[in-house]
């Protein structure tokens, strides 16, 4: 047998043994960042995906801007509607149906900006005017810092956030609070469809994969 052909045995052997190794790598290894976000309920574009360009309030932004406890991108708590209105011309007149009160709405990255007045009951009645006194934010990929937005799941948010306080309807949940995060509020369901609401202690039976439909930020009084 000639060296060549020495040479040529050894590498296929070589070759063959590295594609064993290969095939036999733990499968957790093939999970990207999206899926193994979306096994955990978050929204990829909050763990490093890259969404195309938006807008807000008139600016080209190439990621979508953090929930904080002020507000969302430009957008804070301490201003009024007429704020609003010269920053984001974008904004619409709708109504908080919560508090059956006049708001103004928004949209970017997929996500729906609800900015709530302390006008309740004057829907349909006039426009809105006056301060601020919640955000509100329903799907698309708008998050918190802790990753945490609409379509997150309740077992991700006990894991960042730690005990809940929930806030239900009978047996169904309406939204739930935590210490460790003064002035928001993750929502289930719509609470305006509850006229009676409780609270009730960290251990109620709400399942971990149970998901948040929107984030709030909110002026605590």
């Amino acid at each position: 047998m000639t060296r060549l052909s020495v040479a040529v045995i050894a590498c296929c052997v070589g070759l063959g043994l590295l594609s064993v190794g290969l095939r036999a790598e733990p499968p957790q290894w093939k999970w990207s960042r999206r899926q193994q976000a979306a096994r955990e309920g978050v929204w990829p574009s909050a763990v490093g995906g890259k969404p195309s360009q938006d807008t807000l309030c008139g600016r080209v932004l190439a990621r979508p801007p953090v929930i904080t406890a002020s507000g969302v991108g430009p957008i804070r708590l301490d201003m009024t509607v007429e704020d609003v209105r010269r920053l984001c011309p974008e904004a619409v007149d709708t109504i908080d149906e919560t508090e059956s009160s006049p708001a103004l709405r928004l949209r970017a990255f997929g996500s729906l900006i609800l900015l709530a007045t302390d006008d309740i009951g004057a829907a349909g009645r006039r426009p809105p005017s006056g301060p601020i006194v919640a955000i509100r934010i329903e799907g698309g990929s708008l998050a918190t810092r802790e990753r945490v937005g609409p379509g997150s799941t309740l077992g991700r948010l006990r894991r960042v956030l730690g005990r809940p306080n929930f806030v239900m309807c009978g047996a169904r949940p309406l939204l739930v609070r935590f210490h460790s995060r003064p002035g928001f509020n993750y929502l289930f369901s719509p609470v305006a469809s509850c006229p009676e609401r409780r609270e009730t202690p960290p251990d109620a039976p709400v399942p971990d994969s149970t998901r948040v439909t929107a984030v709030e930020v909110y002026v605590e009084r």
